[in-house]
């Protein structure tokens, strides 16, 4: 787990929420009263300081990934919550890739960040896997994005 000042923290959240001027909008995946949210894009919109933080890697062919999970609770409110991510990629030849994910917790946010491999003008396949902190099942999606 990384710890960052709050003025890193500060510009990772603005990133994380602010992500639809700079790449499509943030998805959204719910499984019950569990979400997920996440959003990729060239590692060339993160930032230097925060990709030099997170020990991130800034490249042309270097994507980021982001995602959030949060459990409904009673009130109707969402909190966010730890939980066990495996990402895997797969490119246009089919090369797999396991994105090392880094948990970066602040004030209460939860947030996995990791680097995979991307080729200009090529779809990238991902087959994400979250399985919450605590207890219940393992949820699975998957998703293309064209980089």
């Amino acid at each position: 787990m990384k710890t960052l000042p709050m003025v890193y923290m500060f510009l990772l959240g603005l990133l994380f929420y602010l992500q639809p001027a700079f790449a499509e909008s943030p998805y959204e995946v719910k499984f019950g009263d569990f979400t997920v949210n996440y959003n990729v894009y060239p590692s060339s919109f993160l930032k230097s300081e925060i990709a030099n933080a997170l020990k991130l890697r800034q490249s042309p062919n270097q994507g980021v990934i982001t995602i959030a999970a949060r459990k409904a609770q009673a009130d109707g409110s969402e909190q966010p919550i730890k939980a066990n991510i495996q990402v895997r990629t797969r490119n246009i030849i089919g090369r797999v890739h396991t994105a090392r994910l880094i948990e970066v917790v602040d004030d209460g946010h939860i947030y996995y960040m990791g680097n995979f491999p991307i080729t200009q003008n090529e779809t990238t396949q991902f087959e994400i896997e979250v399985l919450p902190a605590g207890n219940g099942p393992s949820h699975r999606f998957a998703f293309s994005r064209l980089f």
